[in-house]
């Protein structure tokens, strides 16, 4: 109430009347509480809260760091990562989860993009993974791709719950994970046909033309992933601290690897 503005010492104004109450356990067993406030002070003069919604989030952010809470939701356009909705973790699909759906998909989207070598594979991956995933058409077309969303297979009776890329982080936008790729009309086309091919029936998609990734991996080049780690970390240790771009750079390429790793360890079903 104090940094908002509406009581409390140092605000230099009367105090507005106000009430916590303790909802109690939301389905998900969440405890929370609500707060009313006056918004007629004291002395009978109005509280006048311009931008009331927009200071709200930044308290909100201040507590969540002063406290180390996880942020609920992340106002800055700066971030890629985004925060979590209170609404998402009351609508987790998976019971008993310990996040939201979205930061699995995040995880998964994130590894396979970074696996992938062109668009097609990247949906061949996102099903192997076994996420539900359709594209999103321009506008009157069918044969042009503009974005994407994804979703965990539900329990049994539970709705399907949607993500689009640009929800789970702004740098899995479809424009944003195209810049990792080759950019060749005979890709485009393959990349074309996989994605039609989920949208007609996501449920039971089947790759149009199987790659790589049905692949195993030769155990031989394993040692030369330990030496391309040892040299990036050779190369990072040399990288300013200021150089906002080379780091940028070196988070997105070793981003997808750490999703891979970490995905394998929370998001089993």
């Amino acid at each position: 109430m104090r940094r908002m503005g509406y009581a409390g010492e140092g605000i230099g104004k009367a105090d507005c009347r106000w009430v916590a109450v303790r909802h109690g356990l939301s389905k998900n067993g969440n405890d929370h509480i609500h707060i009313a406030v006056s918004l007629v002070r004291e002395d009978g003069t109005q509280a006048h809260m311009p931008y009331d919604r927009l200071r709200s989030q930044e308290v909100s952010r201040d507590i969540e760091r002063d406290y180390g809470l996880r942020p609920m939701h992340d106002t800055d356009r700066s971030v890629a990562q985004r925060g979590e909705h209170p609404g998402e973790r009351e609508s987790a699909t998976r019971p008993g989860a310990s996040e939201v759906d979205a930061k699995c998909l995040e995880r998964t989207v994130r590894a396979a993009a970074g696996a992938s070598q062109d668009e097609a594979e990247f949906v061949r991956r996102m099903r192997r993974d076994g996420v539900l995933i359709r594209p999103r058409f321009a506008a009157g077309r069918d044969d042009v791709v503009a974005g994407y969303s994804v979703a965990l297979r539900p329990e049994k009776s539970q709705p399907v719950v949607g993500h689009g890329g640009g929800r789970l982080s702004r740098d899995l936008t479809l424009p944003e994970l195209r810049r990792g790729w080759p950019d060749h009309p005979e890709r485009t086309t393959e990349a074309t046909a996989e994605w039609r091919a989920t949208a007609k029936n996501r449920w039971q998609y089947k790759p149009v033309t199987p790659g790589r990734e049905e692949s195993e991996i030769d155990p031989a080049l394993f040692q030369m992933y330990s030496d391309d780690m040892a040299r990036l970390h050779e190369y990072v240790a040399e990288v300013g601290p200021n150089d906002h771009a080379t780091w940028a750079h070196v988070a997105r390429d070793t981003s997808a690897a750490d999703a891979a790793w970490s995905r394998r360890l929370r998001c089993r079903r």
